[in-house]
């Protein structure tokens, strides 16, 4: 925090004018997520800009449409009812394995979860540090800014690639 206050002498002006020129999970990662708190107690909690919900957010909506209580959801994942508390306030983001068992119990998609929560899973960190090609590959999406439109477009184009690439059966005479 110290380190922090040196660089961005006030995050909650910073948050504001960074949200002007880019998304929340970028904020997040520049500021250490100081001017994140900043901007949520501003925006009652709520992400800004991304037209999307926070993760704790999305959380929460999808044990209280399955009539989970906290209490029971967090003895059935082995933590504590703080810990997940914290996790739908907010407070704190859950390790991927954790968080893969939350969508499994909660029927929520993996991948959308991720985007929330601002992380990658561990086998596509691996790749991408092994890979600078798809790391370059990735910086130039995030630059260019595609819609969801684009990205489905480029998913499908790496689909047809990985149908290509993948041996095809042997056919029996």
């Amino acid at each position: 925090m110290v380190e922090l206050r040196k660089v961005l002498p006030n995050p909650a002006d910073v948050a504001r004018q960074f949200l002007q020129e880019s998304d929340f999970r970028d904020l997040h990662e520049q500021t250490g997520g100081d001017a994140v708190r900043h901007v949520r107690e501003m925006r009652g909690g709520r992400m800004i800009g991304t037209g999307r919900r926070p993760l704790g957010d999305r959380i929460r909506q999808a044990r209280e449409q399955s009539g989970v209580r906290l209490r029971a959801l967090a003895a059935e994942l082995g933590i504590s009812p703080s810990y997940l508390s914290d996790i739908e306030n907010g407070k704190r983001t859950p390790a991927h394995r954790l968080l893969v068992e939350i969508c499994r119990r909660l029927r929520l998609d993996l991948d959308e979860l991720l985007a929330a929560a601002g992380k990658l899973d561990p086998e596509t960190r691996r790749y991408l540090r092994r890979s600078p090609a798809a790391a370059r590959l990735l910086r130039r999406i995030a630059r260019l800014r595609l819609g969801e439109g684009h990205l489905r477009a480029l998913e499908r184009q790496v689909e047809l690639l990985a149908a290509r690439k993948s041996p095809r059966p042997l056919e029996s005479p």
